[in-house]
C-alpha cells in the first residue's frame, strides 16, 4: 500500500454518508464520482496481482454455430453496450472475467441443455496490479488501516456486493469503476483492472468466487486467449454435470479459432450422445441445437 497523505476521519465519514444518500436516491454516476474523488483523496489503496496469471470468460453460443475468432469472445464494442452494468455505463465497454472456471459458470447461470464457451486468457505481465473492490478478506489490508480507511473499505464493500433489481442502482459502482479503472492513481501499471467478489456466488453457495473488470486498452496490451471449450450443463439422475463438448486445438496469429470438431461434426456427436472425451450420456441428446 502507498500512503498518500493523512486523512481526517470525520471528513471521510461525512462524505461517505453523503455517498450513501446519493446511492439510495439513484443519482447519476457523475455526482458520485466527484464526491468519491474527494472522499478517497489521501486514502491508501490496496493493489494485488492475480494468481497463476490466468483468467476465464464465458459466452453463450449462438444457435447454429461456433465462435470463429477471439474477438467474439472478448469485450463488446461500445456501441453494443445498451445497458448499465455493475461497473460499466451505457456505451462503455469493459471486459468482465472470473478468477476460475467455477466463477465464470456461476456468473453465466447456465440453463440445462444450452451450449456456452469458456475461454482461458493468459496475462503476459505478472506485475499488473488489480484494485480489490469490496474484498474484505484478511491480508488485503494491513494492521495499520486507519479508521477513515475502514469507512471507505466498508462503504465500497456494501456497494459492490449489493443485489440490484434496477440498473440505476449500479450508478454508485459505475462511479467507483471510473475512479479505479480510468483514473491513474499510483502509476501506469496499476490502472485499468479491478478485482471484486461475485454477487452471484453468494446467492447460491457459501464459497465466494472473484471477478475481474478490465478496460479494453489494458486487455489488448496484456492479455492473450490461449484456449476455449464448449460446455453444456446436463441433468443426470442424481446431480447436474458440466460436460465439455468441443475444444479449440489452435488459435492462429489473427485470432481465428480452430476447433477439434466442426459445428456439423459436433451436432452429430450431440445427437449420438457423445461428449468431448467420447463418453456417452443419453442426456446430451437433449442439448438445444439448430
Amino acid at each position: 500500500m502507498h500512503l498518500l497523505q493523512k486523512v481526517n476521519y470525520w471528513d471521510v465519514k461525512r462524505k461517505v454518508e453523503m455517498l450513501k444518500k446519493l446511492s439510495s436516491s439513484k443519482e447519476q454516476p457523475d455526482k458520485h464520482f466527484h464526491l468519491i474523488k474527494s472522499a478517497f483523496t489521501g486514502v491508501r489503496s490496496a493493489a494485488i496481482t492475480i494468481e497463476n496469471d490466468v483468467i476465464y470468460r464465458s459466452r453463450w453460443n449462438k444457435q447454429g454455430g461456433l465462435f470463429s475468432n477471439t474477438s467474439e469472445l472478448g469485450y463488446p464494442n461500445n456501441s453494443d453496450v445498451k445497458q448499465k452494468g455493475r461497473l460499466n455505463n451505457k456505451g462503455e465497454s469493459i471486459l468482465y472475467a472470473a478468477a476460475c472456471e467455477l466463477g465464470t459458470i456461476i456468473e453465466s447461470r447456465p440453463d440445462i441443455g444450452k451450449l456456452f464457451t469458456i475461454s482461458t486468457i493468459k496475462l503476459s505481465n505478472s506485475n499488473l496490479l488489480f484494485f480489490p473492490l469490496g474484498i474484505t478478506d484478511k491480508g488485503y489490508y494491513g494492521k495499520k488501516t486507519s479508521s477513515a480507511e475502514k469507512l471507505i473499505i466498508e462503504y465500497v464493500n456494501s456497494e459492490i456486493i449489493k443485489v440490484v433489481d434496477d440498473p440505476e442502482d449500479y450508478n454508485s459502482t459505475i462511479a467507483l469503476s471510473k475512479f479505479y479503472l480510468r483514473t491513474n492513481i499510483i502509476g501506469s501499471n496499476s490502472s485499468g483492472c479491478i478485482a471484486y467478489p461475485s454477487v452471484e456466488s453468494s446467492k447460491i453457495s457459501n464459497k465466494t468466487t472473484y471477478n475481474f473488470a478490465i478496460i479494453p486498452k489494458v486487455f489488448d496490451k496484456y492479455f492473450t486467449f490461449t484456449d476455449a471449450k464448449v460446455y453444456c450443463l446436463i441433468h443426470l439422475k442424481e446431480h447436474y454435470q458440466l460436460t465439455a463438448m468441443n475444444q479449440v486445438t489452435e488459435i492462429n496469429n489473427t485470432g481465428n479459432l480452430i476447433w477439434k470438431y466442426s459445428y456439423t461434426e459436433m451436432t452429430k456427436r450431440i445427437k449420438d450422445g457423445l461428449s468431448l472425451d467420447g463418453r456417452y450420456y443419453k442426456e446430451i441428446k437433449c442439448i438445444q441445437i439448430k
